[in-house]
């Protein structure tokens, strides 16, 4: 991932991002917090033109958790809430480059689509792979 596009994703653009998400209720956020401190966080919506579909927005860990199963209790936690509604298929997109994200959700049953979206940055081109999980009734 080009360095600029990391650098300019910094607190106040994500600060603004949050801000526009909770004032719109646009997103649902689950919570993940290790002595009163929020470790990570995953974030999904309902496809506005999909009903039966709902998109996994951001999983995000503070690195010093990685492989410590908080990742997994965030999504055993979203699955219950998956469960709940009339979801059929849960998506979501992850850069090609992040393979260990990719192993990831692929131990937890998602698949590749073949779809992929890329975006253009300071000359380097940004790939997100989308992956689906289909769910059975």
């Amino acid at each position: 991932m080009p360095q600029g596009y990391i650098s300019g994703y910094n607190l106040d653009v994500r600060r603004k991002e949050w801000n526009s998400i909770i004032q719109t209720e646009s997103e649902c956020v689950i919570v993940a917090e290790r002595d009163q401190q929020v470790v990570g966080f995953l974030s999904y919506y309902i496809n506005p033109t999909h009903s039966d579909v709902i998109e996994l927005s951001k999983l995000y860990l503070s690195p010093y958790l990685y492989r410590q199963g908080v990742g997994t209790q965030l999504m055993n936690a979203f699955n219950q809430v998956v469960k709940s509604e009339a979801i059929k298929t849960i998506s979501l997109y992850v850069l090609d480059s992040n393979q260990s994200a990719m192993r990831f959700y692929q131990k937890l049953g998602f698949v590749e689509t073949g779809e992929f979206e890329k975006t253009e940055y300071d000359g380097e081109t940004i790939i997100d792979i989308r992956l689906m999980k289909m769910l059975t009734s």
